[in-house]
């Protein structure tokens, strides 16, 4: 587990424990932060920024899955054609840099 992965975990056991169950919910359900990743929606208020980016500071498997989309989304964005690309070559560098179980 590499040190920022370490860190969201006490982070997120910190914050769930400690917080109401209406703070709790200000961070936002994975359901909605994907939703918005899905879509590159981007908050269009400071609060709705901030929920958005708590709960990737908390949610490891929500920040993957921003990190996965953005390598996805800039891969599609240099090739010159939806036709040309090469998805198995995609899906091995993710998995060799993410899929690893021990990420040290």
């Amino acid at each position: 587990m590499k040190f920022s992965q370490k860190v969201r975990q006490i982070w997120h056991d910190a914050f769930y424990k400690n917080a109401s169950k209406e703070r709790a919910e200000f961070a936002l359900k994975c359901q909605d932060v994907t939703a918005r990743i899905d879509l590159h929606e981007k908050p269009n208020s400071f609060s709705g920024y901030f929920r958005y980016w708590l709960h990737l500071s908390l949610c490891q498997a929500c920040k993957n899955y921003y990190d996965y989309s953005r390598i996805l989304s800039h891969a599609f964005k240099k090739s010159p054609s939806s036709s040309t690309i090469n998805l198995e070559k995609i899906n091995k560098s993710l998995i060799e840099k993410y899929g690893k179980k021990n990420n040290s």
